[in-house]
């Protein structure tokens, strides 16, 4: 008679060991376009933004209009607004081809002006800004006007970029769009 076969002990698994692992810097792995390429360079790039406060805004801000004072449009929370959309504004002028928010110093040229929102205590703040393309490395962002109100329209050619925590929504023409 034959004796039954011993079951074997399963090693457990344990965890990774801590720290970072190795990675070859010659090996050939996947990216966006190519099965096998390998990574020889990152570059970072240094950019400028110089913002501007237009007299529009700054009188609306410290007098009001015949409406009153503006509340909501803080220079403090404008600044952190406008910072923050800049990697946006780049992003969304790479991937989609009819977005252009880069205004060029020329003489008559029809500017595009950018509607940065987000959702405040108040209501949806409004800043329409005002981007040029300067030199190299160099951008100039202009805040003309800022107010808080929910039934903010859009003038034909501008942009409404709605900023969320993590995401982004576009608006072209009324239409609402995911980023």
């Amino acid at each position: 008679m034959q004796e039954p076969r011993r079951i074997r002990k399963r090693i457990p698994l344990t965890k990774r060991p801590a720290g970072a692992f190795m990675v070859d810097p010659l090996a050939y792995i996947a990216n966006r376009s190519s099965e096998q390429a390998r990574k020889i360079h990152i570059q970072e790039e240094k950019i400028f933004v110089h913002l501007w406060y237009d007299k529009h805004y700054c009188i609306r801000f410290q007098h009001g209009d015949e409406s009153g004072k503006r509340e909501g449009i803080d220079p403090v929370m404008i600044k952190e607004t406008v910072i923050t959309s800049v990697s946006w504004l780049i992003t969304c002028s790479g991937l989609y081809k009819f977005f252009r928010f880069l205004n060029h110093l020329k003489e008559g040229d029809y500017f595009h002006r950018i509607v940065l929102q987000k959702q405040t205590s108040e209501g949806l703040l409004n800043i329409v800004t005002e981007f040029h393309w300067i030199e190299l490395l160099h951008y100039e962002v202009t805040v003309k006007t800022a107010m808080v109100t929910d039934t903010f329209r859009l003038s034909d050619g501008q942009f409404a970029l709605r900023l969320y925590d993590s995401r982004l929504c576009y608006t072209k023409n009324g239409k609402q769009q995911a980023a």
